[in-house]
């Protein structure tokens, strides 16, 4: 496994296992797209915003960005 893979894994069990997917959205151009989750206790402007992304060829596994909703 490579380091990527390693780190996107630790990223996944710290921030999202627990959580429930919420609502899928997309950027307003809808070149992008991710999902809404909220932890155990979190108010809406707690819950994490986490974006699907991938290398501009898409020929990539890919990684999620993880951040706070503001």
């Amino acid at each position: 496994m490579s380091t990527d893979q390693n780190y996107m894994i630790d990223e996944i069990s710290k921030k999202l296992v627990g959580g429930r997917i919420e609502n899928p959205f997309q950027d307003p151009e809808g070149e992008f797209f991710g999902f809404h989750v909220r932890m155990p206790g979190q108010t809406d402007e707690q819950r994490l915003q986490v974006w699907v992304q991938c290398d501009a060829e898409g020929n990539g596994p890919g990684w999620l960005n993880i951040e706070t909703v503001q």
